[in-house]
């Protein structure tokens, strides 16, 4: 017999993956404020000390920084969805170029991390869930907080040792 109110696995996945949508609009939404509300504006950030007043005004011109806010929120989220995010400020490269050259590293690493997590968090969890409440289970909990709590540099660094 099940619980009152209580779902099926599947109807939990479904609401799980549907708040992804929202999600990633609230981080595109941020991201978007971040770089153009913030002090200072991402051109000047950049090309600051190399290029002229002139020219820097003549590139946030280019770049669209000189419309109303709403628009380019709305001309950021356009492209975003259709997976066109734009040329980097310094030497103009489309930034999926960028990420496609030099994200093959961080992708090993994040797929090797991930893959390590499930090969040890899984057994770990169901031992924990076995002997719930006991030595155990403190043990294990505890190993959870300090590795989860550990800053990433100091565990690479006593992995290395």
């Amino acid at each position: 017999m099940t619980r009152a109110g209580s779902g099926s696995l599947p109807q939990y996945i479904l609401q799980r993956t549907l708040l992804v949508i929202p999600m990633i609009w609230v981080i595109l939404t941020l991201v978007f404020l971040v770089l153009r509300v913030a002090p200072g504006d991402p051109v000047s950030a950049a090309l600051g000390g190399k290029l002229t007043q002139q020219a820097l005004d003549q590139r946030r011109e280019a770049l669209g920084f000189n419309r109303p806010l709403i628009v380019q929120y709305w001309e950021y989220l356009s492209s975003v969805a259709h997976v066109d995010f734009g040329s980097t400020f310094s030497d103009n490269q489309p930034v999926l170029r960028v990420v496609r050259d030099n994200g093959g590293a961080t992708l090993t690493l994040t797929v090797a991390a991930f893959v390590a997590a499930l090969l040890i968090g899984i057994p770990l969890g169901l031992l924990a869930g076995r002997y719930r409440d006991s030595v155990p289970d403190v043990f294990i909990r505890l190993f959870g907080i300090l590795s989860y709590a550990a800053p990433i540099f100091f565990l690479g660094y006593l992995l290395q040792l």
